[in-house]
């Protein structure tokens, strides 16, 4: 997996809008499918391996893209330290810097390279061979965003986070449902902050967390970080014989401040 760009993204459900108002700009895609025609044509006009292999030129880092490549790379294994902050990506990371070096390498033939004419000569200038600092910088930002994918799948602590804010925001909602809208101080009569655990459960269709014992560890992370409750389930006592009185099963509790203008703690719905 470490040999790979992992790509984990988000589901766009509920996002893919349609806007024809705002105008597209088109004149990149042009240039971009021109570009692609172009290193068709020519491999379709070189075919034979041998000869290609001829004219094959090598690239180099120029003198400032080599410093930032190696400051970017010793920044990135400093982070993979016992205690570091990409310890659960140190797999990714053995391969990050390679990973650089040829995105950088694709950018710059893609954007650069004068293509060899039919007899494998080129007229003119053959193109710079020395990859500048600003391609390698490009190509450190599209390897972070995978390195980011990576940590989606691998790390423990953002896979929780991100089951924490999932049934958070499910938790939000079915609350608002059961409270006839937005969670403010209520005006009047009760405002329920409870939900049973059970109806949570079944709500969380994602990560598994139908699962009873998987959504208990999302639980006992959020009630140690002070934003819920977990309430037992009420057991009847035996002088509670023949008393019908209702008994509340397992609740899952969010925290609120009780004086004042209620401010409840969902910290898992907004980034930072």
């Amino acid at each position: 997996m470490s040999r790979v760009l992992l790509c984990r993204p988000d589901t766009p459900y509920g996002k893919r809008q349609i806007n024809s108002s705002e105008p597209k700009r088109t004149e990149w895609i042009e240039l971009f499918n021109k570009r692609i025609l172009a290193i068709l044509a020519h491999a379709h006009s070189h075919p034979d391996m041998a000869r290609r292999n001829e004219h094959r030129k090598t690239l180099h880092f120029a003198p400032a893209a080599q410093q930032a490549w190696e400051k970017d790379f010793n920044e990135m294994e400093a982070a993979t330290a016992d205690g570091g902050v990409l310890v659960y990506e140190r797999e990714f990371v053995n391969r990050y810097s390679e990973h650089v070096a040829r995105i950088a390498a694709l950018f710059h033939f893609f954007e650069n390279d004068v293509l060899a004419g039919a007899g494998g000569h080129v007229d003119g200038d053959s193109g710079d061979l020395a990859i500048p600092e600003s391609t390698v910088t490009s190509a450190m930002r599209v390897v972070e965003w995978y390195l980011h994918e990576f940590k989606k799948v691998f790390n423990p602590e953002a896979v929780m986070k991100e089951m924490a804010t999932y049934v958070m925001k499910k938790f939000k909602r079915m609350l608002e449902d059961r409270n006839g809208g937005p969670l403010e101080a209520p005006t009047g009569g009760h405002l329920n902050c409870r939900i049973p655990f059970h109806d949570l459960r079944s709500n969380c269709n994602r990560y598994g967390l139908r699962n009873t014992e998987k959504l208990r560890t999302v639980l006992v992370w959020l009630i140690a970080r002070g934003d819920i409750l977990v309430r037992a389930k009420e057991v009847r006592r035996k002088e509670m014989a023949g008393n019908l009185a209702y008994l509340e099963p397992e609740m899952v509790e969010i925290q609120f401040t009780p004086l004042g203008p209620q401010r409840f703690r969902f910290h898992f719905e907004v980034t930072g």
